[in-house]
C-alpha cells in the first residue's frame, strides 16, 4: 500500500468518525467520554463527565461506581488519587465524598510533612464523620497537640530509622507543654541538628536561631522553643507555649 493511499484511508476514517460524532447529543457524548475515562481509571475525569448528566441513562450509578473505586484507593493509601476523585464527587454531593476529600487531602499533607496543610484540610470536613475522625487521629499521633508541628520521632531521620532512641517525657509547665527527649550528649546533638533542619524547612518565616543550642519558631500562632542544653536537661527539650 502506497503512502498516499494510506494517508487517504486515514483521512476518510477521520472524516467518518467526525460525521458519526456530529450525530451525538451533548449528553451522549459526555456519557461516552465518562465511560472511556472510567475504564482507564481516570476517576476524577470520569466524575467530571458523569456529574452534570444527572439522571441521564445510568450516570448516577456510574458516580456511585467512581465513589467505590475512590474509596478503594483511599483504603490502599493512594491518597492523592483518591483526593482528586472525591473532590469532584463532592461537587455533586455524592454520599460523604466531601469528608473523604478532606481526609484524603489531610493524609497527603501528613505524608509530605505539611502539618499546617493537614490541619486546614481536616477543618473542611465534618469532625463527627468517620473519615475525618480517623485522619484526625493520625494527625494527633504525628503532631504535637493543637499544633501543626511534627514530633521529632516522625521527622528526625535517625529516630525514624531506629538508629537513635529516646526516653520521651511530657509534662505541663505553667500552662505550656514540655517534652524531653532524653539521650546521651552525642545523640542529643544529632537529634537537635536533624530536628532543626525540619523546623527551618517547615517554618522558614518564623524560625529564629537564638544560640548554637537553642532556636524558636511560630506555627499557626503557637510559639515553640527547642533547646539542647544537655548538661542541664539531659537531652533535647521542646517547649510549646499555650495558645
Amino acid at each position: 500500500m502506497t503512502f498516499r493511499r494510506s494517508l487517504c484511508i486515514l483521512l476518510l476514517a477521520a472524516l467518518l468518525a467526525g460525521l458519526w460524532g456530529c450525530g451525538l447529543s451533548a449528553e451522549e457524548a459526555g456519557y461516552r467520554q465518562g465511560r472511556s475515562a472510567l475504564s482507564s481509571g481516570r476517576l476524577a475525569e470520569a466524575a467530571g463527565f458523569f456529574g452534570p448528566l444527572g439522571e441521564y441513562k445510568d450516570a448516577h450509578r456510574q458516580m456511585q461506581t467512581i465513589y467505590e473505586e475512590a474509596l478503594a484507593l483511599y483504603e490502599t493509601q493512594a491518597y492523592s488519587q483518591a483526593a482528586e476523585a472525591f473532590r469532584v464527587l463532592a461537587e455533586y454531593e455524592i454520599r460523604d465524598a466531601r469528608d473523604y476529600a478532606a481526609a484524603s487531602h489531610a493524609m497527603v499533607c501528613l505524608n509530605a510533612l505539611d502539618g499546617s496543610g493537614a490541619r486546614a484540610a481536616l477543618a473542611e470536613g465534618d469532625p463527627t464523620s468517620q473519615p475525618i475522625r480517623d485522619a484526625a487521629a493520625q494527625a494527633d499521633t504525628l503532631l504535637f497537640p493543637g499544633t501543626s508541628v511534627f514530633r521529632p520521632e516522625y521527622v528526625a531521620r535517625e529516630l525514624v530509622s531506629g538508629e537513635l532512641s529516646a526516653r520521651i517525657r511530657q509534662e505541663a509547665l505553667d500552662g505550656n507543654l514540655k517534652y524531653l527527649y532524653a539521650m546521651d550528649r552525642r545523640e542529643s546533638e544529632r537529634l537537635y541538628q536533624q530536628y532543626r533542619e525540619y523546623c527551618i524547612a517547615a517554618f522558614p518565616d518564623t524560625f529564629r536561631d537564638e544560640s548554637g543550642n537553642y532556636f524558636s519558631f511560630r506555627a499557626d500562632g503557637v510559639l515553640c522553643y527547642v533547646s539542647n542544653f544537655h548538661s542541664v536537661d539531659g537531652g533535647v527539650v521542646i517547649l510549646i507555649s499555650a495558645l
